[in-house]
């Protein structure tokens, strides 16, 4: 049994050459994919038809963009985890092209380096990748799976958060262990 592999090579001639990730998030949208730039701040659309692919989140406007959801109502989402927030841009998909227009940013005290991002509800929800506050790597008994115990807190935010500042109406979940044991302490 074979099947198909479609790879598709994109070169840039804007990169930010101190960052060794490149890209990092993708999502499908219209007739292709989104995909974030982590060491550029950009955010591009590969139009999976033409193969064509054309900057829609301008570079530097995202830094350390990673994780990305589309609202229903076209609001993109970009966690920037370097950055401790999450971008948010209005997208339009009009005459078989595809723009951005810059909306808000979301912030948040209790981001930890926001990686990957999805929505439910009024809350945009991110994993908190812990740059900040990791400690050395591997954590001592990391190595023993049976008796390692990982913590990570998944962040929820109001969508309607204010611009900048923390924002009160945010919740915060634990995760702990391969049982995944949660709590949540909820902020209003």
């Amino acid at each position: 049994m074979s099947s198909v592999v479609e790879i598709y090579f994109i070169s840039f001639h804007t990169y930010h050459n101190s960052c060794l990730v490149r890209f990092a998030g993708i999502i499908p949208y219209a007739n292709g994919l989104l995909i974030a730039h982590f060491g550029n701040g950009g955010v591009y659309y590969l139009d999976l038809a033409d193969e064509s692919i054309e900057e829609v989140v301008p570079v530097g406007s995202a830094p350390s963009a990673d994780g990305l959801v589309v609202s229903d109502d076209n609001l993109l989402y970009i966690a920037q985890g370097v950055e401790e927030k999450i971008n948010v841009w209005k997208m339009s998909n009009s005459g078989g092209s595809v723009t951005s227009t810059f909306e808000r940013i979301i912030e948040s005290d209790n981001y930890d380096s926001p990686a990957t991002c999805d929505l439910y509800g009024d809350k945009v929800y991110s994993v908190n990748a812990a740059f900040r506050s990791l400690g050395d790597l591997p954590a001592e008994g990391e190595d023993d799976l049976a008796t390692f115990d990982e913590e990570f807190e998944i962040v929820g935010v109001d969508t309607s958060a204010p611009t900048s500042g923390s924002s009160k109406r945010n919740s915060v979940v634990t995760v702990l262990g391969a049982l995944s044991i949660l709590t949540a302490c909820f902020l209003f």
